[in-house]
């Protein structure tokens, strides 16, 4: 799975708390009752090349002193700002931000070890109990995971249920 990059992060967050994309109109609210836009206004801003005239305060000055630093616009570059920055709002922003793109790795990993369990499965005429008592895992947990749900059960516990799959052999039973 791709990973989610900042700008897309920056809209969705932007029109999850504001419901549009008027970047102008955001810089006003920003100002007067919307403090929460302020880190992803930034940022989108930054991605977008809004005027900084349409800002003011501390988000005209991080959004001029981003422009000054002549930097690619990349993700990471961003991030690095944002984190070293000293303003408390950007570093939470960016730990978020990454915090979403490990989620969707983690999601991403779960569903190559089901896929390979699946495929074992099949291969070694494995019942789900068995790899269920291979991982070490509720049974009930395990089954609403094979059926697509990754929030119960962990990596760990997928990967020593793969690893003893691979060494089973039906003279085990």
């Amino acid at each position: 799975m791709k990973s989610l990059s900042l700008k897309t992060y920056s809209r969705y967050y932007l029109y999850k708390l504001y419901g549009n994309l008027r970047v102008k109109e955001m810089g006003r609210a920003v100002e007067e009752t919307h403090h929460r836009l302020y880190p992803a206004l930034l940022t989108y801003a930054y991605f977008t090349d809004s005027n900084p005239a349409w800002f003011s305060g501390k988000l005209r000055d991080h959004l001029v002193r981003m422009r000054e630093l002549n930097t690619p616009k990349t993700d990471d570059s961003v991030t690095a700002y944002l984190s070293g920055s000293g303003d408390m709002d950007l570093v939470k922003f960016c730990e978020t931000f990454r915090g979403a793109n490990m989620r969707r790795d983690e999601t991403e990993l779960k569903n190559t070890y089901r896929d390979a369990l699946i495929k074992l499965k099949k291969q070694k005429k494995l019942s789900e109990y068995r790899l269920c008592r291979m991982a070490e895992a509720n049974p009930g947990n395990f089954h609403a995971f094979m059926r697509g749900d990754d929030s119960k059960i962990s990596v760990k516990k997928l990967a020593l249920a793969l690893e003893r799959a691979y060494e089973y052999s039906p003279a085990e039973s």
